[in-house]
């Protein structure tokens, strides 16, 4: 199998608008008061529901074989408001203008305690869509989490002898062994995008995301 994906180039951001160049779903605004760069981050309010916005291609081409870079950061991940998972989705149906998706991948990664710390502790991998989604595999690994501080995240997919492989990274190292699906769904599809969200959480709480990057072969 193949142990390493192919050479991609970033093709989002270049000029990028962060509001126009998106499709969202779920409660946000860009947060002028907490961001990785200048001016701003996108802030979510997690509900009990899986939200995520998909940029727009007229943004951005199709990315059947790529990768998503994306800082993340949460407020609360204990007592009555905690963040529970962080989503990332890639190859998204839905036309500009909708983000609700019905055919996609998601790759969900959720959060857990040892103590009175907490921990990204397992990661899965589904098809299908938010309503109604079937699991490809999961991965266990422990990052730990602190609240109010960045992390920055890398979900790479491609084909290899017809078999979809995803690699989940942190600062450029593998936090789990790649995920793979041999039937490669929905590579034929002719919108293909990629989004980021909250995946679950308490009311109130809230996500931020920031410095998204796309890259394709």
């Amino acid at each position: 199998m193949r142990s390493n994906p192919p050479p991609m180039k970033k093709v989002y951001p270049l000029d990028v608008d962060p509001v126009a160049d998106w499709d969202f779903n779920g409660t946000w605004n860009l947060d002028p008061t907490v961001y990785v760069s200048p001016p701003s981050s996108l802030r979510w309010k997690i509900y009990n529901n899986q939200w995520a916005c998909y940029v727009k291609n007229s943004a951005c081409p199709n990315i059947s074989q790529g990768k998503i870079v994306s800082y993340f950061r949460v407020d609360s991940l204990s007592g009555t408001s905690p963040l529970n998972m962080i989503t990332y989705a890639f190859r998204a149906n839905n036309p500009d203008g909708n983000a609700t998706p019905s055919n996609l991948y998601t790759l969900e990664l959720c959060k857990g305690q040892v103590g009175s710390s907490y921990y990204l502790t397992y990661a899965t991998l589904y098809y299908g869509s938010y309503s109604s989604k079937t699991q490809v595999g999961t991965r266990n690994f422990n990052v730990y989490l602190a609240e109010k501080t960045w992390y920055r995240l890398t979900v790479t997919f491609w084909v290899y002898q017809g078999v979809l492989f995803v690699r989940l990274e942190k600062d450029g190292e593998k936090l789990c062994d790649d995920f793979s699906d041999p039937n490669n769904r929905y590579a034929g599809n002719s919108i293909q995008k990629c989004g980021v969200g909250p995946s679950q959480g308490s009311n109130n709480s809230y996500c931020w995301h920031d410095d998204v990057e796309l890259w394709s072969v």
